[in-house]
């Protein structure tokens, strides 16, 4: 063979050898990617750090940049990136987010303000569509300031990376709203209504992710290692992958988030555990333990004491437990704040639609805990009982300018002697904060109770008009 043809031939040869490796090269080697609910229009937290993450190729040098802020940072060995720019006051205007590796992502529009994630089962569910005063909401929703985001419903058996599906930010309007958790669902309605006064009174960004999904109990919400710490019972997990074995969405909807800058937890969740009396107690510890652990900071938790419902196959007494439970959580996990709503109840429906007022009693405590605000955003409480003769004294905190009455007569407390069989006593209010409780039919009262049932008609409030909520208490 000609020896110039030869050449010839072997220079074809290593051309497409080395378009071949550029091909393959080209098809193996990973752009740069980022979870999901990194998007357009979101909201990132002023004040704090922000966490920005993703993937790349091992090695690969990723930069990010926010207006004049810009880090950069290599991928690690599984190919892992994060990166952390310095915290920032609230900004109102959109700018971009941009990151840059082999390939360039820009995220539109971005804000920096207060970023809430809200999570529960059905009444944090609940569309907006579907509740109280909806439609007069719904019109006047037109607010760019308030940006709004679900994830979508998932599962899974171990810690995901990233959520599977996500509804990604939109501005508040009535278009904007249609991103709930489910698709074609409208958002949370308590989530929305919390947005609106927050951003009404911060004046500034508010951004909200809803994860939550009907019919759940606190299990599957609860990281595995929460779970391994409780001594109480637990239910057994279903063979197939179903939305109550354990852990599963916290693996799929919580565990993706954890690490971005966040505001703090709201949390709507109970009525599937009705039933667990005081051991509720303990998994909302664990629950709220293991999420601040694995976001790496201890964010305030607000949360919603169950509404009254005649759960028909418990006794009356199981949600009054229940309740109790909520609150003894709310006293040992600190930074964590409980709005009561046992006026909202119906007494026939498990979703109340009530929940502007859910919002805004939520709301209140985060004004008041978060943000430092001098008001009354607690019920009122029992801190002291004294003996009064045969009568006793309860003695509340919380009462503000003080105790009032909504209708003529207190005539839901009863009171019982050391057989603690009850019946019923009269009350009235002394003073600013304190009740007298007394009954003819009980020589010496060692216990009292307030609404202990599951269809309570309250009438006590404080002077924000804050219920008292449902307890039981021994007498020394």
């Amino acid at each position: 063979m000609n020896p110039l043809l030869k050449v010839h031939q072997s220079m074809k040869i290593k051309i497409y050898y080395f378009i071949l490796l550029s091909l393959l090269g080209g098809s193996l080697s990973a752009e740069i990617t980022l979870p999901k609910f990194f998007a357009d229009h979101m909201v990132l937290q002023r004040n704090k750090p922000i966490n920005i993450w993703g993937s790349a190729d091992v090695g690969e040098s990723v930069s990010v940049q926010l207006g004049k802020l810009k880090a950069q940072t290599k991928a690690d060995s599984e190919g892992a990136w994060r990166i952390v720019l310095p915290s920032q006051e609230a900004q109102a205007v959109g700018r971009n987010l941009v990151v840059k590796g082999s390939n360039t992502i820009t995220l539109k529009n971005v804000l920096i303000g207060e970023v809430w994630l809200c999570a529960g089962q059905s009444n944090m569910e609940m569309p907006i569509n579907n509740n109280k005063d909806c439609a007069e909401i719904m019109a006047k929703s037109t607010n760019d300031q308030i940006r709004l985001s679900s994830v979508i419903v998932g599962m899974s058996d171990s810690p995901q990376k990233d959520v599977f599906k996500f509804n990604t930010w939109r501005a508040a309007s009535p278009e904007g709203l249609q991103c709930g958790v489910l698709p074609k669902r409208y958002i949370s309605a308590v989530a929305y209504c919390f947005a609106i006064e927050m951003q009404a009174e911060l004046q500034c960004p508010v951004g909200i992710i809803v994860a939550a999904l009907g019919g759940t109990r606190i299990e599957p919400w609860t990281p595995e290692s929460g779970l391994e710490e409780l001594d109480v019972p637990i239910p057994g997990n279903s063979r197939r992958l179903h939305k109550n074995n354990r852990s599963v969405l916290y693996n799929a909807m919580i565990h993706p988030l954890a690490g971005m800058s966040l505001s703090g937890f709201v949390w709507y969740q109970g009525e599937n555990n009705i039933g667990d009396g005081h051991h509720y107690t303990s998994k909302m510890q664990a629950m709220v333990k293991h999420w601040r652990k694995n976001w790496g900071e201890k964010l305030p938790f607000y949360f919603v004491q169950i509404a009254p419902f005649k759960y028909r196959k418990h006794e009356r007494t199981a949600l009054p437990e229940l309740w109790q439970a909520q609150e003894q959580a709310s006293e040992l996990i600190p930074d964590a704040h409980m709005a009561v709503i046992n006026d909202l109840g119906e007494f026939s429906n498990v979703h109340p639609q009530n929940k502007p007022q859910v919002a805004h009693r939520l709301a209140l405590l985060a004004r008041k805990y978060s943000f430092k605000e001098d008001l009354i955003a607690d019920a009122p409480k029992v801190k002291k009982i004294m003996r009064k003769g045969k009568a006793i004294e309860l003695h509340f905190s919380n009462a503000g300018k003080g105790l009032k009455l909504k209708t003529n007569t207190l005539n839901i407390f009863e009171v019982a002697g050391e057989d603690e069989v009850y019946s019923p006593a009269t009350a009235s209010i002394i003073g600013v904060d304190n009740i007298l409780v007394q009954s003819s039919s009980v020589e010496k009262i060692k216990f009292v109770r307030y609404a202990w049932s599951d269809t309570p008609t309250v009438n006590l409030y404080n002077s924000n008009n804050l219920p008292a909520g449902s307890f039981k208490k021994a007498v020394d």
